[in-house]
């Protein structure tokens, strides 16, 4: 913290200390004072860092020479340290700022733990930084191994933290808290207290920070190696050291390709730390210093030569070269004289090699090559190849790969490519005199066919015709036709003639091949005549034909030319379609029967068209149909469209039915017959129409059941039917119900109300029989609890809706018929 921040406090500080001098009191460090304004955090470390933390197992391992300082003048400190081997080694600690001390080391009791006595003596105060940056050297008076630094209250718990960075590496061996290890060369500490040691022999450790601290106490001191480490350099190879430690049973090196194993392999020059520990389990670190050569850079190579049959390559980039062929292997500039892929290896001042490879093609000389005919008539053209530019030693074009010769000889051609690489190709050829054109002539023409005749050569080539190769062809077809004649010396001149052949035309017959009576065909017009072998007209183009069979026509043309046509035609006889309808049943039916009708249908084609019609409307198709509603009188009717081939007419009507539908007979019976079971009852129904017949059933209590009123005598209700038939067969029924009214009702003294479906009413045998009668029910007490007249719903043993309880009820039964007389008594409810 800055120090011209704290300026009012320091002035009430020193009241302080003033009235506890005064009083006898202790004087407290001025460290109190940081602690009391400056709240400590808790300790952090930079991730991808690991302290190399020394383990305490035992008090020898971890002893430490600590200094003893007794100067401390402006930006110097001075004091002396017991070295391991009895001397008195000086240390001089210097900065840009100036130096404080405090009586002991603030806030001592954190480095409790540590398992070797730290005096608890004057050490040095420090601020770290003044302006720009402070910079604190430590040196000792010869060269020292392991120096050792304690660091007390590094920034402060208020948030500000203090960074400091070292000129050499560091491990920790002490972490009392509120550290962060940002490298092995770098820490920040937000109060923060560590020992630290830097591995291995120095004179001087330089400290760098820029974060201004208002005071840390450090001091200085010298660790014994507890036991001795060797570490090892093998073989400086190019890109890597391998390093080997000894002295202990386990190792980590703070970098390398294998950092736990004793051998490690490094490949940046730097100072590396390695932490061992022995069988004893005491761990100690030392550090080692090594320089790594670097690997060569691959060479570069560049084409600087390139001429016909060879190429030369120079390579940079080393002090020695090695090239795997070519005229000069072992030097920068090397030629070859073969296509393929080269290497080089190069070796760099530091001794270490690499290689490049470069693939090349030498330029050949070319391969001229001379295409075309080396004999020809009146001139010879040939093309040569193989190079990009050409010299002909005659001809009309000799600076062209194509040129054209008019004489016989020997021709010579110079071909040069790209790379500027000629080559010469000679070739011997014959020029033969041109030919004249021959003469081509008409000597026949007919129907069909066309001769022509070449005259002018020795031998004839045709592009077509019956024989191309002679002087004479015939052709069939119209068009231009071309003759190559070849003369004595073998030269061939062409002459093309046109001709049109008159070819016999395509005969065609129209009309429809298949009808009903006859039919009628046109053959094709443009003939001069026409000749069929059948029908009406044979010299005719149309012709008319009344008998099925196959028939001919020749027609000839102008040009006597002729064509025939044959055709197959069906002549169909005329067929007469009919119908004819049929009822299911009787045509006499009773009213409200169905009828149906089915139609059958001679010469009706495929899928012929049936209308029903009933009374001249049309109401349904098909085959069949049904009349669901019959009046008497009804006309039922059904016309056929038939599809059949030739049918005539295609529309017919069927025969007619008319129905007869005779009336039901209607009957109407009083409903309420009553009987007492011992007088009987007339039955008086009322019945309509011409009856045949009655019957009733069943025919127990009547006195004769085939009469239309017969007496009732059942011994109990019982509903009788009435059929009666009329004349026509037709039948009607009707229903009545004659009741018996017995006074012999029987009535059940218990019931059992407990809604088990069981005995749950009191059922009284025929008394719902008794429209008129009452039903009255009451407690011993004479207090009314059921009424009913009539008895069509029995008592459920309840009162205004509730179940009533066991007991004893008592009952008054009128039934109000044929003076019987009342009924009461008792009745019972259990459960």
């Amino acid at each position: 913290m800055a120090p011209g921040r704290l300026q009012s406090t320091f002035i009430c500080l020193i009241i302080l200390v003033f009235l506890q001098v005064s009083s006898g009191a202790t004087i407290p460090r001025l460290k109190n004072y940081k602690k009391a304004t400056h709240q400590k955090t808790a300790k952090k470390k930079k991730p991808g860092y690991v302290a190399a933390t020394i383990p305490h197992s035992q008090a020898n391992c971890n002893d430490i020479n600590w200094a003893s300082w007794g100067s401390f003048t402006g930006a110097s400190a001075t004091g002396t340290i017991n070295d391991a081997d009895g001397s008195l080694v000086n240390v001089t600690m210097t900065s840009n700022f100036d130096f404080g001390s405090t009586p002991g080391i603030y806030n001592y009791s954190k480095f409790s733990t540590y398992p070797s006595p730290i005096p608890d003596a004057q050490v040095p105060e420090t601020t770290w930084s003044k302006g720009a940056g402070g910079t604190t050297t430590m040196c000792f008076s010869k060269t020292v191994t392991n120096p050792v630094l304690l660091i007390a209250s590094l920034g402060s718990s208020a948030g500000i933290s203090s960074k400091l960075d070292f000129s050499l590496p560091y491990v920790v061996l002490f972490d009392g808290g509120n550290m962060v290890y940002n490298s092995s060369t770098s820490l920040t500490g937000t109060e923060g207290y560590a020992i630290i040691m830097f591995p291995g022999d120095f004179t001087c450790v330089t400290i760098n920070s820029t974060t201004e601290e208002f005071y840390t106490n450090i001091t200085w001191g010298l660790r014994p190696p507890p036991f001795p480490i060797n570490i090892n350099e093998g073989t400086n190879s190019c890109g890597k050291v391998v390093l080997t430690a000894d002295g202990g049973v386990t190792y980590l090196w703070n970098d390398g390709d294998t950092p736990d194993k004793a051998t490690n392999t490094f490949h940046q020059s730097g100072t590396y730390i390695v932490t061992v520990t022995n069988s004893a389990g005491c761990t100690t670190s030392t550090s080692k210093t090594v320089t790594v050569n670097p690997d060569g850079s691959p060479p570069v190579i560049s084409q600087t030569a390139s001429i016909c049959g060879s190429i030369t390559l120079t390579a940079s980039g080393g002090v020695s070269y090695l090239w795997d062929g070519g005229d000069t292997p072992n030097k920068p500039s090397n030629t070859f004289h073969q296509n393929g892929t080269y290497t080089v290896t190069t070796t760099s001042a530091g001794g270490c090699t690499a290689s490049t490879s470069k693939t090349v093609t030498i330029a050949a000389p070319p391969v001229p090559v001379i295409s075309g005919n080396t004999t020809g008539c009146g001139s010879v053209t040939l093309t040569a190849g193989g190079g990009k530019s050409y010299s002909w030693d005659g001809g009309d074009t000799p600076g062209q790969p194509a040129n054209t010769f008019h004489q016989s000889g020997t021709y010579t051609v110079s071909v040069t490519d790209a790379n500027g690489c000629s080559a010469s190709k000679s070739t011997t050829i014959t020029v033969n005199p041109d030919a004249a054109a021959p003469v081509i002539s008409v000597t026949a023409s007919t129907c069909g066919s066309v001769t022509l005749t070449a005259t002018g050569g020795t031998s004839y080539l045709w592009d077509g015709g019956d024989t191309p190769d002679k002087q004479t062809n015939t052709f069939h077809q119209s068009g231009t036709y071309t003759v190559n004649a070849t003369n004595a010396g073998g030269c061939t001149m062409p002459a093309s003639k046109t001709i049109t052949v008159d070819v016999p035309p395509i005969l065609t017959i129209s009309g429809n091949t298949t009808d009903c009576g006859s039919v009628t065909l046109t053959a094709g017009s443009g003939a001069a005549s026409y000749a069929w072998d059948g029908g009406d007209t044979p010299g005719s183009p149309v012709n008319f034909f009344h008998t099925s069979g196959t028939y001919n026509v020749l027609a000839t043309y102008a040009n006597s030319c002729t064509a025939t046509a044959a055709v197959t035609v069906t002549v169909n006889p005329a067929v007469s379609p009919s119908v004819n309808i049929s009822a299911s049943s009787s045509t006499a039916v009773c009213s409200g029967t169905p009828v149906s009708f089915t139609a059958g249908a001679v010469n009706g084609g495929n899928s012929p068209l049936l209308q029903w019609y009933k009374n001249n409307i049309p109401v349904a198709t098909g085959a069949a149909y049904t009349v669901t509603d019959p009046v008497n009188n009804d006309i039922i009717e059904c016309n056929l469209t038939s599809n059949a081939l030739c049918a005539t007419p295609s529309v017919v009507s069927s025969n007619t039915i008319t129905l007869v539908v005779n009336a039901i007979p209607t009957i109407s019976i009083s409903q309420g017959v009553i009987v007492n079971g011992s007088d009987p009852v007339r039955i008086n129904p009322i019945v309509t129409g011409d009856i045949a017949k009655y019957q009733w059933t069943p025919t127990s209590g009547l006195d004769d059941p085939t009469v239309p009123n017969p007496l009732a005598a059942p011994d109990y209700t019982t509903t009788y039917t009435l059929t009666a038939t009329t004349t026509a067969g037709c039948e009607a029924s009707a229903l009545v119900t004659v009741k018996v009214l017995k006074n012999d009702i029987v009535i059940p003294n218990t019931f059992t109300p407990n809604g088990d479906g069981i005995n749950d009413t009191w059922d009284i045998t025929y008394l719902s029989d008794y429209k008129d009668a009452t039903i009255d029910i009451y407690n011993r007490w004479g207090q009314h609890l059921f009424h009913s007249i009539g008895y069509s719903k029995a008592w459920d043993g309840t009162y205004n809706s509730k179940r009533l309880p066991v007991g004893t009820y008592y009952y008054v039964i009128d039934l109000k018929y044929n003076n019987y007389k009342r009924r009461s008594g008792w009745v019972a409810i259990v459960k």
